[in-house]
């Protein structure tokens, strides 16, 4: 171990002298310096030669850079393409020579970025608002998939009772009564029965709510797709029901109509904005 100082070479630069055992030699000063002080930049090499001046009364054509303070030329035209002033390799990028053109640009672009930025956030409600169909006419694999995106889409912006943990929560886009606005992404519980499930959708919709009383027009749940009603009894319990009744991301409507009515056609007709 004794032996190993004599391996490798010390930095050459006087603030480093680091022991480096594979030193690398400079080429236009032939000194040996580290990893990180090996560039002519990083050790300031007194022998890199200066860069190429343009040579105006020389014979040969060339193509003097336009930036001040610079002075270097090329043999072949390196143009900018848009502000179309000429300049050397080191400088051809827009940012490199102050390009006013591509200034110009980029201020346009920050000054509609806000513009931008509110119309894909826009965008993006909007798709994640938007109902997708379960349509019963579709293949088993297509109302599969269907559902799985539908879910994914109501559970970023279901509307429900905090109190309902995660794991009870039923995912439902809501149609109001009427097919009044827009379908809502709410959830309830799976525990609840239909009857205070269908009190708490009328309180998210702002249905008017009678089923307390006797007689007269109940609200009712119906099933978008082809107009079944869900449930026979107001206290059947959400879980309880079978399937294809009231399952995860179902396109239900909440209707005014007659406990003696199993079938609503007209609710398949509201048009779903």
């Amino acid at each position: 171990m004794a032996e190993l100082p004599t391996l490798g070479e010390q930095c050459g630069l006087a603030s480093c002298r680091q022991l480096d055992f594979l030193p690398i030699a400079c080429q236009h000063c032939a000194r040996s310096f580290c990893r990180d002080h090996a560039s002519a930049d990083a050790h300031g090499c007194d022998k890199r030669p200066e860069p190429a001046q343009a040579d105006l009364s020389s014979n040969t054509r060339i193509y003097a850079c336009h930036v001040s303070g610079c002075g270097a030329a090329e043999l072949t035209p390196v143009v900018c393409p848009d502000c179309g002033r000429g300049c050397c390799l080191a400088h051809r990028h827009p940012a490199g020579h102050g390009c006013a053109a591509w200034q110009a640009q980029q201020a346009d672009a920050a000054r509609r970025l806000p513009e931008f930025q509110r119309a894909a956030a826009l965008q993006a409600e909007r798709l994640s608002a938007a109902p997708v169909v379960v349509n019963s006419g579709r293949s088993e694999r297509a109302r599969k998939t269907a559902r799985q995106v539908q879910l994914m889409r109501l559970k970023q912006r279901a509307a429900g009772a905090g109190s309902v943990p995660l794991a009870d929560r039923r995912y439902l886009l809501l149609v109001a009564p009427g097919g009044r606005g827009a379908p809502r992404p709410v959830f309830v519980s799976r525990r609840w029965t239909l009857g205070r499930a269908v009190d708490a959708l009328a309180d998210l919709c702002g249905a008017s709510n009678n089923n307390d009383r006797t007689g007269g027009r109940r609200l009712l749940l119906y099933r978008y797709t082809d107009g079944g009603r869900i449930g026979d009894a107001m206290d059947t319990v959400i879980e309880e029901l079978p399937d294809g009744q009231m399952d995860n991301a179902e396109t239900v409507v909440l209707e005014y109509g007659d406990p003696a009515d199993t079938h609503r056609s007209d609710v398949t007709k509201y048009e779903l904005k």
